[in-house]
């Protein structure tokens, strides 16, 4: 029987949709695509591990990982060159980076994304000014968050992997939407 612990793993997804909007609003496609993606992929895999799965296991799980890895480093992109679509130039480029490890451990993945985001956070306050801060100080909390979700949710057993892991979704996009929110974009027109 599937539990509601599950259940939750899977909806939490869908709070992909509020960094979503904030994209829309700024009529970032691109970047509305990959973070909506995002949570439709990790919202596939989760379902598809319920008691029926429908979808091949390695490509839902492989596509699950390249889409969130690749949303970290997007994520640090976006940061750094909000106003540029050279963003997308080095989004690219660490692509077949995350391609390669889907397939090795977590310690190197998490290694990797935390070396990129922490080497983006430097360049942004040293070479950035057009932040709110009140913004990127909840999106740093939300990761932390989010990082002991994930990991605990990992090696707590099926009893609460469903509601860490949920959590951890929720962490996730949560510190998107306010790594959006603390991005002071300029005038539509």
């Amino acid at each position: 029987m599937t539990s509601l612990g599950s259940w939750y793993c899977i909806l939490t997804n869908g709070v992909c949709i509020f960094p979503c909007v904030l994209l829309y609003r700024q009529r970032l496609w691109g970047d509305f695509i990959l973070y909506l993606a995002t949570g439709m992929a990790s919202f596939m895999y989760h379902l598809n591990n319920l008691e029926i799965n429908f979808l091949n296991d390695v490509a839902i799980r492989n596509t699950d990982i390249i889409l969130a890895n690749l949303s970290v480093f997007h994520t640090v992109n976006l940061l750094c060159l909000y106003d540029t679509p050279t963003r997308w130039n080095y989004t690219v480029a660490c692509l077949p980076l995350v391609i390669y490890t889907a397939e090795y451990g977590l310690v190197l993945r998490f290694a990797l994304m935390i070396l990129y985001s922490v080497v983006g956070m430097v360049y942004v306050v040293l070479h950035r000014t057009n932040y709110l801060t009140r913004w990127v100080v909840p999106a740093v909390v939300c990761i932390a968050g989010e990082l002991v979700f994930f990991s605990y949710g990992n090696e707590g057993g099926p009893r609460v992997y469903g509601w860490l892991h949920g959590s951890h979704h929720v962490m996730a996009f949560t510190s998107l939407f306010s790594f959006i929110k603390s991005i002071k974009f300029p005038e539509l027109n």
